[in-house]
């Protein structure tokens, strides 16, 4: 019980401008209490009934407001007497008090928690004792002290914390999880090709297990010069290595091929591709390729060239035109009778130790004339004949 003498007593109440006149009441006294900062208040009355007077005295405990100890008493005679009386009075009430039950102590109402995690599914365990797994709804616990609380999930790291419980409270508590790093290596055939993982530059193959975060999904991008690019996804697991290897393909070459004078059908490695000028976007790098042009009236053209991986190659090929030799044809007069054109025709006789050669040409009159002679000495008795041409001897 906390004692306040009557001076400190009205020297509080002045500083909280409060007035004791018709403070009569227990509720009254429970304020005054308050104010005083005691748990325990005494209050009384004295009352008259013709010449008899009545003495009343409780005391009240501040916090709850109940009257734990009561006493009253009479008393017949002057009112003098009641200065002889008060004393005993007070010390039957202390001593009342003093062999009264301690008052029992009052349990505040416990605290509920409402606790949620991302993701869901974290093992909660409060004050050493598993709780069960998130979300966890109406968990109570002791109000006015310090809990503990731990949060643990496959691939994450486990989050400790404290909470202090106040007394009737409710709390809504929310943890994002940490995912544990996840270790990548990444490989290529060949090594050297630049690493972009989520736009971040990590280097050039090969990559040793290098760090990121746990439970993601990630976009790399692989770059080396004569190689297709290569762009992926992957899943990376917290707590866990993971491999990416990769096989570059080269790039093709690149060929434009131009001639003078254009149009000449192009053949690459003896397939006829078109003509130029001519664009070929997939050639296969690392060998050697053939080239042929051929026109008509020109002589036929053949070079080679060597792929290289990604790279565009110019062939520039100026053709040459052929020379055709002219031959003399000897016409006939036409008899008047005669109304079309004859083919004149030499007609040797063959002889043998030569060799036989035809030569044909068209003559500037229309007429279709030919030649027959031999290599070495010249046959006699050559006769120009005029009507279709005789059938090509055979060698």
């Amino acid at each position: 019980m906390t004692i306040v003498e009557r001076g400190q007593m009205e020297q509080v109440l002045s500083e909280q401008d409060f007035q004791l006149t018709g403070c009569t009441s227990d509720e009254c006294a429970v304020e005054v209490g308050q104010l005083l900062g005691v748990t325990t208040m005494v209050a009384g009355s004295i009352g008259k009934v013709g010449a008899t007077y009545s003495v009343d005295i409780r005391t009240i405990d501040v916090q709850s407001g109940r009257i734990t100890h009561s006493l009253w008493r009479d008393y017949r005679g002057e009112i003098d007497g009641l200065l002889g009386l008060m004393p005993d009075i007070a010390g039957e009430l202390v001593a009342a008090i003093g062999t009264a039950p301690a008052p029992e102590p009052v349990i505040p109402p416990p605290t509920i928690l409402t606790v949620n995690t991302s993701p869901l599914g974290a093992l909660v365990t409060m004050n050493g004792a598993e709780a069960g797994t998130t979300p966890l709804d109406s968990i109570e616990v002791a109000a006015g002290q310090w809990h503990t609380l731990s949060l643990s999930f496959d691939g994450y790291r486990t989050m400790d914390t404290t909470i202090l419980a106040e007394s009737g409270q409710s709390h809504d508590l929310f943890f994002t999880l940490t995912p544990l790093p996840s270790r990548l290596t990444i490989l290529s055939d060949p090594p050297g090709a630049q690493v972009v993982v989520d736009g971040e530059d990590r280097g050039t193959t090969p990559l040793t297990e290098f760090a990121l975060a746990g439970n993601r999904t990630y976009t790399a991008s692989l770059r080396m010069t004569g190689y297709q690019p290569v762009d992926t996804s992957f899943y990376a697991a917290a707590d866990e290595v993971s491999e990416l290897r990769f096989t570059l393909k080269k790039l093709p070459g690149r060929l434009t091929i131009l001639s003078d004078p254009p149009g000449a059908a192009v053949f690459l490695d003896s397939r006829q591709l078109g003509q130029t000028p001519a664009n070929l976007d997939r050639v296969v790098p690392d060998r050697r390729h053939t080239v042929a042009l051929r026109l008509d009236g020109y002589a036929p053209l053949d070079t080679t060239f060597l792929a290289v991986a990604g790279e565009l190659h110019r062939l520039e090929l100026t053709m040459q035109p052929v020379a055709v030799a002219a031959t003399t044809v000897t016409v006939p007069e036409m008899p008047p009778s005669e109304t079309q054109p004859a083919q004149p025709v030499v007609k040797p006789e063959k002889k043998g130790g030569g060799t036989w050669l035809l030569v044909a040409a068209l003559a500037a009159t229309g007429y279709y004339g030919y030649t027959q002679g031999w290599f070495g000495e010249r046959p006699s008795g050559e006769e120009l004949r005029v009507g279709p041409p005789p059938p090509v001897p055979s060698p």
